[in-house]
């Protein structure tokens, strides 16, 4: 549910500048935005309204979503690599020395 707010025409032209900015960030960073740049365009139209709810700002919110995602995914991805080195590792150990009964290891907890 979004509340109705009332935007000072600098306000309002300032945040499609930061949404434009951020859209292009997010294009930039590799993903595509939940809109594309027609949506900046129809916002950017010759219109001059002042009240607008909250909603037309997407660009900024995912942005924050999508870094938010990276993050947690360049943390496991990095996690999951050192877990298989140390697995390729412990393997060529136990060759080196002869171990040759079955084993099976946990998944990493991490």
């Amino acid at each position: 549910m979004s509340t109705e707010t009332l935007y000072s025409e600098d306000e309002y032209l300032n945040g499609l500048e930061l949404e434009r900015e951020w859209y292009h960030e997010f294009i930039n960073d590799g993903d595509r935005p939940w809109y594309n740049s027609i949506f900046l365009r129809m916002l950017l139209g010759d219109q001059k309204v002042t009240t607008y709810d909250d909603d037309w700002k997407v660009f900024g919110k995912q942005l924050k979503r999508w870094k938010e995602f990276r993050a947690c995914q360049a943390s496991t991805r990095g996690g999951a690599d050192k877990f298989r080195a140390y697995i390729m590792a412990l393997k060529s150990r136990l060759a080196r020395h002869g171990f040759t009964q079955k084993y099976q290891l946990d998944n990493d907890l991490n």
